[in-house]
C-alpha cells in the first residue's frame, strides 16, 4: 500500500462522507445513514473509487468504523449522559465482564479461569 494511494482514498472518503451526510440531514435522516450510503457508493463493488487492494479496503473499513462512532458521540447530549451516569458507571462494566466470562467459557470449555 502506497502512502499517496491511502491519502487519496482518505480524501475521497472524507469528501463523500461530508456530501452524503449533508444530503441525509437535508432530507430528514440521521447523518449516519448518509455515511453508510457513502461507503456503499464509493466501495469497490459499486463505483470502485476505492481500489481493490485488500489492505487499503481493510484500512478504510477500520477508518469507516471510527467516523460513525465519532459522529454518534457528537450527537449524544449531556442530559442523556447524566441520566445514564449510574448505569454506565456501575452496571455496564459488570455486564462486559460477565459477557467476556460467558463467551470465554463457551468458546473454550476445556480451559478454566
Amino acid at each position: 500500500m502506497h502512502v499517496p494511494t491511502l491519502v487519496a482514498a482518505l480524501a475521497i472518503v472524507v469528501v463523500a462522507a461530508g456530501i452524503f451526510g449533508y444530503i441525509a440531514q437535508r432530507i430528514g435522516l440521521v447523518s449516519i445513514v448518509g455515511l453508510i450510503v457513502a461507503g456503499i457508493v464509493i466501495g469497490p463493488h459499486t463505483l470502485g473509487l476505492i481500489a481493490d487492494d485488500f489492505e487499503l479496503v481493510e484500512a478504510m473499513g477500520e477508518i469507516g468504523v471510527i467516523f460513525p462512532v465519532f459522529f454518534i458521540g457528537l450527537e449524544l447530549g449531556g442530559d442523556l449522559l447524566q441520566k445514564l451516569g449510574a448505569l454506565s458507571t456501575f452496571k455496564l462494566p459488570l455486564l462486559f465482564i460477565e459477557e467476556e466470562y460467558l463467551s470465554y467459557n463457551t468458546l473454550c470449555p476445556q480451559l478454566t479461569l
